[in-house]
């Protein structure tokens, strides 16, 4: 990959003007952002065709591969695309959006997004030693920036960011971002992670250990749990009257960014000590005392 490669900057341009038209808000420029984002993960993964060494284009032919076969000729050549799941049903999507009519909802367009920005990552770190934050900054508004998470001073301005097109994503990219700590803080990998948080009996180790002074004096259990609702419904947002509960979804988001930094202040020595403890609970809820 060369920043000078004409597929990988015509990648980043897509890329980048997903984002803006994100930004304007318009449900009926959904499926524009929708075919932006698979367009541009399609001209990277064929650009790091062209990198492996081998010919985008079918044999014998001016017509370039999909990117079905896109895939199978990087991963031929060692390249793990970790999101490959997620890329298959965007693309679906996109053929349908084609082809049929329909608007994708918000909360389709930022899943999307996130994945597009994690591949784009990804494959860049891994497979070029490049960052995806230094190359942005080239191609993103300061405000777009934020919503790909490469401008953020800290950790949680991509959720706000995020929000503020789509609350209730908002949450749910959050809730994401609380999850992912509790799996590094209790040092999970891939394969050993639960499916849900609470089903490990270690992290209401956790919420014991936290200082209630960081988390409005609120009991951490009770805190977590209403957490977990509202994350529900955000996630679930078409089976329930959210329009009325937006008010607890912004709360909702300071609740977990308050949760977040009392659980990196407990103390390393009470974390080892509940790491020890792997007794998983399977049974979907709270250990019993």
């Amino acid at each position: 990959m060369s920043e000078k490669s004409p597929l990988f900057i015509s990648a980043m341009e897509l890329l980048s003007h997903a984002v803006e038209l994100l930004e304007q808000d318009d449900g009926r420029k959904n499926k524009f952002v929708v075919l932006h984002l698979s367009n541009s993960v399609e001209l990277l993964l064929k650009d790091m065709v062209i990198d492996c060494g081998e010919s985008i284009f079918e044999a014998n032919t001016k017509t370039t591969i999909n990117i079905w076969n896109a895939l199978k000729l990087v991963e031929k050549h060692g390249v793990s695309i970790t999101k490959r799941p997620h890329i298959e049903m965007l693309i679906d999507d996109r053929n349908v959006i084609q082809h049929k009519f329909g608007y994708p909802s918000k909360e389709c367009v930022v899943y999307y997004l996130e994945i597009v920005v994690d591949t784009f990552r990804e494959c860049l770190s891994t497979r070029y030693d490049a960052e995806f934050d230094d190359i942005a900054k080239e191609y993103f508004t300061e405000s777009g920036l934020l919503l790909v998470g490469a401008a953020k001073k800290s950790e949680f301005e991509t959720v706000k960011a995020i929000a503020k097109y789509d609350l209730l994503s908002g949450v749910a990219t959050a809730y994401g971002m609380l999850e992912a700590k509790v799996h590094r803080l209790l040092a999970y990998d891939v394969s050993s992670k639960p499916v849900m948080i609470w089903h490990d009996s270690r992290f209401y180790g956790m919420l014991k250990a936290v200082n209630k002074d960081l988390i409005d004096g609120q009991n951490p259990k009770a805190y977590f749990d209403e957490i977990r609702q509202l994350r529900n419904l955000a996630v679930h947002r078409q089976h329930h009257e959210v329009d009325t509960r937006r008010d607890d979804m912004a709360k909702g988001i300071d609740k977990i960014e308050k949760l977040m930094k009392a659980l990196d202040a407990i103390p390393e020595s009470q974390l080892d000590a509940i790491r020890g403890n792997r007794l998983l609970d399977r049974s979907g809820g709270p250990p019993t005392e």
